[in-house]
This record gives C-alpha cells, sequence and structure tokens, in this order.
C-alpha cells in the first residue's frame, strides 16, 4: 500500500512541476502529437482524428525522410504523461505511413491497398539509393529503379561471372537493392566495388556460402560508371 501511495505521489508531483513549466502553447502542441491506442493489442491507434491500423511487413519501407511524430499511449494516460508512457512515433514520408518501434502503421482506409501490396508484390527491379539536402536538418532520399539495359548487365554478371578464390583489395562505391514496380518494399541485394585496375566487381553476401564476388565484364562498365556519377552528384550536398 505504501509502495502504491509513493507511486502515484512521484505521479502527481511529475504534472504539478510538468504544469508549472508548460505554458499553454506547449500544452497544445503536446496534445497535437498524442495518439491513442484503440485496442489491447496495440494495431490500431487514432492519431489528430484519423484511425491507423498496423500493416505485417517482413521487408523493409523506403521512404523520403522521417518527421517527427509524438507519443502513442493507452486512452486515459494525460498529456504530461505521455512521454513517460507512451511510444515515440515517426511519420514516414512521403506516404503517411506511421513508424514505432519497427512496426509500421498505415490509414485506416488504405489498409486494403496496403494488405494486396504485400500479398502481390515481387522484388524483381534493381535500384539504387541516393540522399540530398532539401532543408536545414532535413534530407530527401530516392530509390532509384535502374533502366533494362542495366538490369540484363546485373543477371548476366550474376549468372555467368562469379569469381573463385577472390583476395584483391576493394573499394566500396554503392549498393544495389532489389524492391518492386512501385519502389515501397526494398531489400539489400549486393555492393559494387571497385579493384584498382580490375573495374567492378559485385560483393554478395549469401546465406550459405558467406561473401562472394562477381566480376563485371568490361562492357557493361559505363552502366555502372552512370550510376556512381549519379551517386556523387547528390551525395556531394552532404
Amino acid at each position: 500500500m505504501k509502495n502504491t501511495v509513493k507511486r502515484l505521489a512521484s505521479v502527481l508531483l511529475v504534472i504539478i512541476i510538468c504544469f508549472s513549466l508548460c505554458s499553454c502553447s506547449m500544452l497544445d502542441e503536446m496534445k497535437e502529437q498524442q495518439a491513442f491506442f484503440l485496442n489491447d493489442d496495440k494495431t490500431e491507434f487514432v492519431w489528430k482524428g484519423v484511425n491507423y491500423k498496423q500493416i505485417p511487413v517482413n521487408d523493409d519501407i523506403f521512404y523520403n525522410n522521417l518527421q517527427p511524430g509524438g507519443y502513442i499511449t493507452e486512452s486515459d494516460v494525460p498529456v504530461l504523461l505521455s512521454e513517460l508512457y507512451g511510444y515515440y512515433f515517426w511519420v514516414c514520408e512521403p506516404m503517411g505511413l506511421i513508424e514505432t518501434g519497427g512496426n509500421f502503421y498505415c490509414k485506416t482506409d488504405e489498409y486494403d491497398y496496403y494488405m494486396t501490396l504485400i500479398a502481390t508484390y515481387n522484388k524483381d527491379k534493381y535500384a539504387y539509393r541516393t540522399e540530398e539536402i532539401i532543408g536545414p536538418n532535413a534530407y530527401r532520399a530516392n530509390l532509384n529503379i535502374v533502366d533494362e539495359e542495366t538490369i540484363k548487365a546485373i543477371e548476366y554478371t550474376l549468372a555467368f561471372c562469379k569469381v573463385k578464390n577472390f583476395n584483391l583489395q576493394t573499394q566500396w562505391m554503392y549498393t544495389i537493392y532489389t524492391c518492386e514496380d512501385t519502389g515501397t518494399f526494398y531489400d539489400r541485394c549486393f555492393d559494387v566495388v571497385e579493384v584498382r585496375g580490375e573495374g567492378y566487381y559485385f560483393q554478395y553476401e549469401d546465406k550459405i556460402n558467406g561473401e562472394e564476388y562477381y566480376k563485371v565484364p568490361d562492357e557493361y562498365k559505363k552502366l555502372f560508371d552512370k550510376i556512381y556519377d549519379d551517386v556523387q552528384t547528390q551525395d556531394k550536398y552532404w
């Protein structure tokens, strides 16, 4: 009983201190940032009058940037205690998904779209990532799907150009990802590395055999030069 009284007294003290430090505008901002779970298993919540529902995904979701969100709490948690008893969440732009603790939530009216996409998508495209500054402390990431000529070069290299007993010194250039048509779901595929005087290689992590290398034929080098130039052009803003 004494311990319960002490905990309640501590909570009340925190509330009193917070009230003394927070202005009305700060309280309004905190209210804007607080979301509330709608069920016990925490798969649904409401934020700013919009309902969100968890989508079951195993792959990474690509987003341009993360915007600060707020805290998701139970419905009976006072706003001043939301930071103590809530789960912080981010807004994934441009699609407006919510991410918290590695889980993703979409707006309830978009749930069927994402469930259909999850059930039918095929990561048969290759892409590379670029990043650029768009404002103070803000950046935009882009997932750029490669053209058909480059897809053929990648598939040929992976099928016929594996190198045995690779022991050359490499320099990392960029990473190639697999993704589906919309560029929403993606996964790391391999790194493009360079060996001075030897050209480009694919450095691939096989789950069974470990690190594997594939030599990019010289006739395809210009395709991967073009990707590197694009990556460098964007990264110079950092």
